[in-house]
């Protein structure tokens, strides 16, 4: 008998980079994903998929709504800052690189959105959500550039 178990794990690593390159904070963040990525799972398996999930947008958000599985978007989204790359790294696994420079999203940050799809663009609410955290970080003064690299690993448990 196999005993295994399937997940979606989005690991999300946040890092602070001063103004010469060199990362001065790093943090890591795991969250879940929106149920309509996990519908959308299950319909490439029924034949149904629009396979509409392409990364493309990283937002930010002043609120601190909690989380609920049914989100599809921020409570209160401000900014957004476009994929910069999309790698393959290991069976079942993908990186998407994402950049906030020193002079960008200059608020108090609560939420972060990552969205996908043929209709995420740089405006707000638009696009399917894959996931969202909380984070609070008050960029309004002194702000570094921060990288962002989110690592989705669909495997084997």
């Amino acid at each position: 008998m196999i005993n295994e178990i399937q997940l979606h794990e989005g690991m999300i690593i946040i890092q602070d980079v001063d103004k010469h390159g060199t990362i001065v904070k790093e943090e890591v963040i795991y969250n879940r994903v929106m149920n309509d990525w996990l519908n959308e799972v299950i319909t490439m398996l029924v034949g149904t998929s629009s396979n509409d999930y392409e990364m493309g947008y990283l937002a930010f958000g002043t609120s601190a709504t909690s989380i609920t599985d049914a989100d599809t978007q921020l409570s209160a989204e401000v900014f957004r800052t476009p994929v910069v790359a999309i790698n393959k790294i290991d069976v079942g696994r993908v990186q998407s690189t994402f950049f906030l420079a020193d002079t960008e999203a200059l608020f108090n940050i609560k939420e972060i959105g990552f969205f996908c799809g043929s209709a995420a663009t740089g405006a707000a609410n638009t696009g399917r959500m894959l996931s969202r955290i909380l984070w609070n970080r008050d960029r309004t003064s002194g702000a570094a550039a921060i990288n962002f690299t989110r690592i989705d690993t669909i495997g084997r448990k």
